[in-house]
């Protein structure tokens, strides 16, 4: 056989391939109800809407490895989801450059919270805490006396410039 005739049988195996590869339905996972992985993470709703993106992550003392992620809709936001294996327990929210956080930094705190978990109501007094709290200066985040939302302890401070916001399911 000559090298020619492999390559267009060749060519014409990875075509249809892919053409049958694409003629494939495909079949978009649904998010979960609540978000108990970091796979879960990553087909969120808050996910896709904020058009997140995963920067080099590392490991941490703690045993876990962190997950940093970056918006492409909202500036100057950090997400870390922090994950033993592929659990998550935590998360944090920076936010940086900013005097006071505005109405859509704040919709974005409640987007993950309701990411969280769907099946519970972001409640008045939880927004409330979050917009007030995320202003007051504290050392570190978990110096704020805390509030609670499905299992989380949530934390809220103005850590120097940055407001930050802290979950912690304390697995």
């Amino acid at each position: 056989m000559n090298k020619n005739f492999i390559w267009r049988a060749f060519l014409l195996t990875f075509c249809m391939l892919a053409f049958n590869g694409c003629a494939r339905e495909i079949k978009p996972v649904e998010p979960a109800t609540k978000i108990e992985t970091l796979a879960d993470f990553e087909r969120s709703s808050f996910h896709y809407t904020y058009g997140l993106v995963k920067e080099k992550g590392w490991a941490l003392n703690t045993g876990e490895f962190n997950n940093p992620y970056k918006s492409r809709v909202i500036p100057n936001v950090t997400i870390d989801v922090p994950s033993r294996g592929d659990k998550v327990g935590h998360y944090g929210l920076s936010f940086y450059k900013r005097q006071t956080l505005s109405q859509t930094d704040l919709d974005f705190i409640y987007a993950l919270l309701h990411s969280i978990d769907t099946t519970m109501p972001i409640s008045t007094e939880l927004k409330e805490y979050i917009k007030t709290n995320a202003e007051r200066r504290v050392f570190q985040v978990t110096e704020a006396e805390p509030t609670t939302f499905s299992g989380y302890k949530v934390f809220a401070g103005k850590v120097g410039a940055e407001q930050v916001i802290s979950l912690d399911s304390g697995k």
